[in-house]
């Protein structure tokens, strides 16, 4: 990725999280006073799912691209510049992977309440 497509990855995605946080952060304020079935049946929502899934992407992305610049400006050894951005966007995936396998576990489990 050249450095100007990855700053305007790093701006887009920083626009998003500013769209993104706001409405989270208003679902879950308006969930505050909830029980835990209530949180479920809320959760198990496909548009708050969905709105929980791209706040998570988006801020997982935005956050491995911030360590890549922080890689590239401090880390002097080349091999280890190629090999840790690598680690990162393995890690991030996974940590994707495992962000969406428990909002579609609490998807199901919502609807069997």
């Amino acid at each position: 990725m050249s450095y100007k497509s990855h700053w305007q990855a790093q701006r887009l995605t920083a626009l998003l999280l500013a769209l993104l946080y706001p409405c989270l952060l208003m679902v879950l304020y308006s969930l505050r006073d909830a029980c835990y079935g209530e949180m479920i049946h809320a959760f198990s929502n496909p548009l708050f799912a969905t709105l929980l899934a791209m706040t998570i992407a988006v801020a997982l992305y935005h956050a491995v691209l911030g360590l890549q610049v922080i890689i590239e400006d401090y880390v002097k050894n080349a091999a280890l510049q190629k090999f840790i951005p690598q680690i990162l966007k393995i890690i991030g995936i996974m940590a994707f992977v495992f962000t969406l396998f428990s909002i579609v576990r609490i998807m199901i489990l919502g609807i069997q309440l």
